[in-house]
């Protein structure tokens, strides 16, 4: 079964500041993501961010929550490594 997907404004933003390089390999990685959420190379989040994932798409980073009752990812965070999990702290507590 796929599941839907949604980008928050902010993931959106994100999105469009990545060069097109890297926005067709968030791409990919999102369409992988729909198949399975759980696939490999998607990991579980600790601290302020547990109960959330994250994916990798080369130097960057995919930051989601699942809702599994709807079969739906929401895509809060899409950022480079090097500051991916400060921005992601960020977005969560605000």
């Amino acid at each position: 079964m796929t599941w839907a997907l949604q980008l928050l404004p902010e993931a959106e933003d994100d999105f469009d500041s990545l060069p097109r390089r890297e926005q067709d390999r968030i791409l990919s990685q999102l369409h992988a993501l729909r198949q399975d959420p759980h696939h490999p190379g998607t990991r579980h989040l600790f601290g302020n961010l547990k109960g959330c994932f994250r994916a990798r798409a080369g130097s960057y980073r995919i930051g989601y929550c699942l809702d599994e009752a709807r079969h739906e990812i929401e895509v809060w965070a899409i950022g480079h490594r090097s500051k991916f999990y400060q921005v992601a702290e960020r977005r969560m507590k605000g």
